[in-house]
């Protein structure tokens, strides 16, 4: 009975951590000017267009976003980046992102190249979607844009694919984004099979206190 006790409790454990676990797609596990089909974190990836994976501004110098990391970088629109984990189901709960020149340091006029925002959709396992747009921080005056954290809304479960992509320009050519720290999140169907799992453990563990009394 103890032994069963022990298990019990140290499932129970197990489960907490691994119901508190996000895993974040950092990018830093692939090679810098990767361009095309790629898997980072776990996840498969599609650069679309203009994007690929740089290391610390290398694609456009001192007037793209930087953070010390790889990250993925479309210049120019149109562009995407597609993210899946081959059929399996997940959610998202936040990532980095920005635009990509700063446009601010060409002077007067310059902002009408903006993107304005990074537009997210996702496809749901049950063949619907979602959507959700992102404002791009063009507040910096010259150097780098800044990165922002961006927050997905709750909508953002049960995914099969995502697709990041921007959009705002006056100019379309000039819709670039910045993408990084993709934070995805267990599944609610992941937190039902290992409540069930404890259930059934605290189920035979009855059961064998029945039978010994």
């Amino acid at each position: 009975m103890r032994t069963l006790n022990k298990a019990l409790l140290a499932g129970l454990a197990l489960s907490v951590s691994m119901l508190g676990h996000a895993n974040t797609v950092t990018f830093d596990d692939i090679p810098s000017q990767t361009v095309g089909n790629f898997q980072s974190g776990g996840f498969d990836f599609s650069l679309n267009g203009t994007a690929s994976v740089v290391f610390n501004g290398q694609y456009c110098g001192p007037s793209c976003p930087v953070n010390g990391t790889n990250i993925v970088i479309a210049p120019y629109g149109p562009s995407s980046l597609t993210m899946s984990k081959g059929g399996a189901t997940f959610g998202l709960s936040r990532f980095d992102g920005s635009g990509s020149f700063n446009f601010n340091e060409w002077g007067s006029g310059g902002a009408q190249y903006f993107s304005q925002n990074i537009d997210v959709v996702g496809t749901l396992a049950n063949g619907g979607s979602v959507s959700q747009s992102f404002q791009i921080d063009h507040s910096a005056a010259s150097g780098p844009l800044s990165f922002s954290t961006f927050a997905f809304n709750s909508s953002f479960n049960n995914l099969t694919a995502v697709t990041f992509s921007a959009s705002g320009s006056a100019q379309p050519i000039y819709n670039g984004f910045t993408v990084d720290n993709v934070v995805a999140v267990p599944e609610p169907e992941t937190y039902a099979m290992m409540l069930a799992g404890l259930g059934l453990m605290g189920f035979f563990a009855k059961r064998k206190k029945q039978n010994l009394a």
